[in-house]
């Protein structure tokens, strides 16, 4: 732009030059410009005026119109400004106001008349001068407030595109920075944020002493753009001295808003440190939300309480600090302090909208604390002086329940029934309708005796009304109530009522948790009012199959066996299934509570599961027993033994029946392979017995017998052979098996310890071991099997066992052809009976099957050996495949009738 200056030695010039000008005109001139020096514009302007008039053919004309022309340019008046240089009639000096004609044109926004002035003098180069880049800097300006003024979008990007091409031509001009920060806000109204904070920042770079500026610039772009981005600016603009105080408020509002709450703490001392000081506690009052933000209640009322003596200056603010703490304190149930603090806010603010809220926390607080009275009177407060708070409903509910925590049963179901009156709709309308009943039924629970009866009734009214009402029920609540109306009923004694009541809803809630409540209940209203013992256990069976843990199991499992037993009475051909299942809550009851059995149940418990056991075990044997059935039961049963037996540790003349249990209980630890347990039983039997010979004992021999087989196992075999030798010469009939039983364990004992010189047929002993098996042989007797069975086998393998090496395969293959000639015969009176008694009993004839089978693949592998001494090789492989066929057979399935026969198997196959 031009200065003053020069058109006062323009004029002045033009004074000197003109010679003919008159004295009066030049005069005129000289007192213009004398006012112009002084700065007298007002009178230089009325002057100027005044002589255009008077002289308008004066060779001054056009450079006083400059003159006043520029006087009005500098005060801004650019209206009268262009009017003064328009009446200038000289190219020359038209040309010398050019540049503040198109100041005003580009000021007073005639932006068409000034694109037209200055587009014939710019081209889309780089401008050469300093006057050209002017020229095209006020042209892209105008184009860039046409495109604001404009209309069309179409029109608008034509403008925004022809600016832009302009201003970009301008970046390397003096007018780098308006033409930068022109680019920018191109940029940013056609949507282009990212490249627009990407200009200021290269502005920054380039122009130095605008970097805080155009860092700010960028910032604030990219605080939505990329917010990222905007911190990391905002973090350089920290050390810009001008700008760290509004970078650092910026900054720690646009975290805020990205939720980076931890990093607003961790920065918070460098944040302060770039904060002006009365800036600092903004920089609290980020901090401590941030706390809040992430459930940091104790560091927020750290540091928001000292605020509470001196405020933040901004109302709003103060409000939010003080939230923040009633909040906190409310997370934290410090109740003094939301007290105090809900109390300064309401003093404070008293007609603030938050004030309800700050009430239903404290009433919540309270609640929480179990205060239910004093949230019960908050809750009121808050419903009468807030009737339309968004959390009437919520308080209304939560004050019925305060009522009802504190056991004001009837006002809490009034209140209850108020809610679901005001709240049909409610979410709570469910629970809600579940405490009024829920109030009556424990005001029924307190009442006396008297008034029983009204308060069922009431119950059973409330527990309709809440199936009846309209808006219903979820399945799992309908289930509820339906079971709370059966259970009224019963305690009423409608047993008839109830149990339809019951069986619909067992019908329609089959999956319902408290299921088993329903059949709890049938199974009650069928014993009580029906006594019908069959609907009873069906209903009791059910709920312990429902609620294996139900708490009163073991008493029902009494009632149970109680039931099964009398039904047993009542139907013989069911007995024995029924006595199982009596048996089966028997041993139930036991496991858990076995200290509170009766000792005559424990026992028919016990025998119960004794006789199971003995299914698979031999009295007269020692075998373990190896069925998982049978050794289950033959644990439970000891269990319930020893607790029974403990009652009555000495037998005297009344308890002598229990001879027969100490035996079962030595028994059972035998088959079990406990020989020390079974030892010190028949030891204390045995002593007794031997004691009181008087004594009408049914057992003295097999308990001698059971006591030499516990010494056996245990090692003891002088003591096992002596209690062997006694009872051999036995000669009770009743006894007889007992004595065949101790000749076949002395028998194989007695073999197992004599030394090898002394297995020879000229020794006495080994005769004598001999003859017993033989004799067990000759006489046998099916009901005693598998003992005659197991002494043709065994004397097979002692007799073989004796004879020199090369001989003992064939003596052996001999004797078990032998043998079995001796079991299939029938001419003598002992193989008829044999024979006989097979058909008459199976369970026998499977064990004489099974041990026939033995005796055939022992043969055959024998026969395998000596075929293969004979070499006689297809022989060998044939009876081979065929005994271990046969072994196989034996060591599972029906024919792996004992431990010994299966043992034998496996050992053969295994060769």
């Amino acid at each position: 732009m031009l200065r003053l200056f020069c058109f006062f030695c323009l004029i002045f010039n033009l004074c000197t030059a003109q010679e003919y000008v008159s004295p009066e005109e030049a005069l005129f001139v000289r007192r213009i410009l004398e006012f112009w020096k002084d700065k007298e514009n007002a009178l230089v302007k009325s002057q100027v005026q005044q002589f255009l008039q008077q002289y308008p053919s004066s060779s001054y004309h056009d450079s006083l119109l400059v003159l006043v022309g520029d006087i009005f340019w500098n005060e801004k008046n650019y209206e009268k400004a262009l009017s003064a240089y328009g009446d200038i009639q000289s190219k020359e000096h038209k040309e010398k106001v050019f540049n503040n004609c198109i100041d005003c044109l580009f000021h007073l926004k005639r932006y068409q008349t000034l694109s037209d002035m200055i587009l014939p003098r710019i081209s889309k180069k780089p401008p050469e001068t300093n006057e050209q880049a002017l020229w095209m800097y006020l042209y892209a300006e105008a184009l860039l407030d046409q495109a604001k003024n404009a209309k069309d979008p179409l029109q608008v990007q034509n403008f925004h595109d022809m600016a832009r091409e302009y201003f970009e031509l301008l970046t390397e001009t003096e007018h780098k920075l308006n033409a930068r920060l022109a680019l920018g806000e191109i940029l940013v109204s056609l949507g282009n944020l990212k490249q627009a904070a990407e200009n200021y920042k290269q502005t920054a770079l380039l122009i130095p002493e605008k970097k805080g500026t155009m860092l700010l610039l960028a910032a604030q772009l990219q605080t939505k753009e990329d917010p990222e981005d905007a911190l990391r600016i905002y973090a350089t603009l920290l050390e810009e001295k001008d700008f760290s105080n509004e970078a650092a408020r910026n900054k720690m509002a646009l975290m805020y808003e990205m939720e980076k709450y931890a990093q607003i703490i961790s920065e918070a001392k460098a944040l302060m440190q770039a904060s002006s000081k009365e800036q600092q506690e903004i920089v609290d009052y980020y901090v401590g939300r941030s706390h809040f933000a992430l459930n940091q209640y104790k560091e927020v009322i750290a540091l928001f309480e000292p605020y509470i003596k001196k405020p933040l200056k901004d109302e709003q603010q103060q409000k939010a600090l003080l939230l923040a703490l009633i909040a906190s304190a409310y997370q934290l149930n410090q109740l003094d302090s939301l007290e105090n603090w809900g109390k300064l806010y309401e003093k404070k603010f008293p007609d603030d909208e938050a004030k309800p809220r700050i009430l239903y926390l404290r009433a919540l607080a309270f609640k929480n604390s179990d205060h239910y009275a004093a949230a019960e009177s908050l809750f009121g407060r808050l419903l009468k002086e807030h009737p339309t708070y968004e959390k009437a409903e919520s308080a209304a509910f939560e004050r019925a329940l305060a009522l009802y925590k504190q056991g004001k049963w009837s006002l809490s179901r009034q209140a209850f029934v108020a809610f679901a009156k005001d709240y049909p709709q409610s979410p709570l309308i469910n629970t809600a309708l579940q405490y009024i009943s829920n109030a009556s039924l424990q005001a029924l629970e307190l009442s006396e005796e008297k008034d029983k009866t009204l308060l069922r009734k009431q119950l059973l009214t409330d527990l309709m009304l809440v199936l009846k009402h309209p808006e219903g029920l979820k399945s799992d609540l309908k289930a509820k109530y339906q079971l709370k109306i059966a259970r009224t009923l019963y305690d009423l004694k409608n047993y008839d009522e109830a149990i339809v009541a019951l069986n619909a809803y067992v019908k329609q809630f089959p999956k319902d948790p408290s299921l088993y409540q329903g059949h709890l209940l049938l199974a009650s209203c069928y014993r009580e009012g029906k006594q019908d013992l069959t609907q009873f256990v069906k209903h009791s069976e059910k709920v312990l199959f429902l609620h294996a843990d139900y708490p009163d199991k073991q008493k029902l499992r009494l009632n149970l066996f109680g039931a099964y037993l009398q039904l047993a009475k009542n139907n013989p051909k069911e007995a024995e299934s029924l006595h199982e299942k009596a048996a089966d809550h028997l041993y139930a009851v036991a496991i858990e509570d076995i200290d509170n059995l009766k000792q005559e149940n424990a026992l028919w418990l016990a025998n119960r599961l004794y006789l199971k056991a003995k299914q698979q075990g031999n009295e007269f044997a020692t075998e373990t027993i190896q069925d998982p059935i049978a050794k289950d039961a033959a644990q439970k049963a000891i269990k319930v033994y020893v607790y029974a037996l403990s009652k009555t540790p000495e037998l005297n003349l009344e308890t002598l029946a229990l001879e027969q249990e100490l035996f079962k209980l030595g028994t059972l630890y035998l088959w079990l392979n406990q020989p020390k347990d079974a030892r010190e039983v028949f030891e204390q039997l045995y002593a007794q017995q031997n004691s009181h010979k008087e004594w009408a004992w049914t057992l003295p021999s097999r308990t001698a017998f059971a006591l030499a087989n516990a010494h056996r196992l245990e090692g003891n075999a002088q003591q096992a052979l002596d209690l062997y030798q006694g009872l051999m010469t036995q000669s009770k009939p009743k006894d007889h098996g007992v004595a065949s039983a101790a000749k076949l364990e002395w028998a194989r004992l007695s073999f197992a310890l004599l030394p090898n010189e002394k297995r020879n047929m000229e020794d006495a002993e080994m005769v004598a071991i001999l003859k017993t098996l033989k004799d067990l042989q000759i006489k046998k007797i099916l009901n005693q099997e598998p003992l005659h069975l197991e002494a043709a086998i065994d004397y097979a393998a002692f007799r073989s066992a004796i004879e020199p090496k090369e001989n003992q395969v064939e003596q052996q293959r001999f004797l078990l052809l032998r043998a079995k000639e001796d079991f299939t015969s029938r001419t003598d009176l002992h193989s008829k009976d044999y024979y006989a008694s097979r058909k008459e009993q199976p369970d026998k004839d499977l064990i004489y099957q099974a041990y026939m089978i033995l005796i055939d693949a022992q043969i055959l592998r024998l026969e395998a050996t000596l075929a293969e001494q004979k070499g006689a090789i297809s022989e060998v492989q044939a009876k081979r495949e065929a005994s271990k066929s046969l072994y196989k057979s034996l060591t599972n399935g029906k024919f792996a009738v004992s431990k010994y026969l299966v043992d034998h198997a496996k050992s053969e196959t295994m060769r």
